[in-house]
Order: C-alpha cells, then sequence, then structure tokens
C-alpha cells in the first residue's frame, strides 16, 4: 500500500465521529464504494474486530466505541447517537443487521460500565449517511 493512502486511514481512525460524518457527507452515498476488493480487505484488516463478548467488554471498559467496527464478522458503521447519552446505534446496510448500544448515561464518571448491547435485524437505514459495508 501506499504511504500516503496508509497514512490517511491511520488517520480516519483518529477522526471524532462528528468529524467523520461531515467527511462522508462530501461523498453523499448511501454506502461506501471501494475500487476493488482487495482496497475493501485491506481496509478492513485496520477495522477492529472482535466477538461479542470482547466488544461488550471494551465497550464496557468505558472506551468511546469505535465509528466502524467487526463484530463476529459483521462489519457495523455508527449511524446514530443521541444527545442525552443513552443510546449509540450501528448498522450493516447490506445485511440488514443493527446493533444498539444502550447506557444510563454515557456522559457520566461510569461512561458504558453498565451498557447493554442489543443486536437485531435493521428495519430502516439513514438516507443521509454512507454504511461501509
Amino acid at each position: 500500500m501506499k504511504p500516503n493512502i496508509q497514512k490517511i486511514l491511520n488517520e480516519l481512525n483518529n477522526l471524532s465521529t462528528d468529524d467523520l460524518n461531515e467527511l462522508l457527507k462530501v461523498f453523499n452515498k448511501d454506502t461506501v464504494e471501494f475500487n476493488s476488493m482487495k482496497a475493501k480487505e485491506e481496509w478492513e484488516s485496520h477495522v477492529p474486530t472482535y466477538t461479542k463478548k470482547e466488544w461488550e467488554k471494551v465497550v464496557r471498559q468505558g472506551e468511546e466505541p469505535n465509528y466502524v467496527v467487526k463484530i463476529d464478522g459483521i462489519l457495523y458503521t455508527m449511524d446514530n447517537y443521541d444527545s442525552v447519552g443513552k443510546e449509540i446505534s450501528y448498522a450493516n446496510k447490506r445485511l440488514k443487521k443493527q446493533m444498539i448500544i444502550k447506557t444510563s448515561d454515557r456522559y457520566s464518571a461510569t461512561k458504558f460500565s453498565d451498557a447493554k448491547i442489543e443486536y437485531d435485524d435493521a428495519i430502516a437505514f439513514r438516507i443521509d449517511f454512507p454504511y461501509y459495508d
């Protein structure tokens, strides 16, 4: 991989959710398109990957959840979070799957320590938002 592309991928991992949302609006697409399967596989190799149990542990330790994450082989993109600090949702548009992290208050000192993670079939998707699946 070219060093400048690697640098861009590394920088994307450091962006806040708001910054990524702004960046993705530039593309104005509902899914991110890669120019080859190899490019997609290379990009996915940088996505944090967990089992459901590992992900729950990471979230409950109070870390800010990743914008894009792979759980049990399914790539999820964060597509919504409420401003009151109780819910963050992720989805995979292609597979029509969703993951919702619920907590009493992610802005408190305990952050996500009481988080409950739900996995289900998705019934709706944002039309103004690109998914990485």
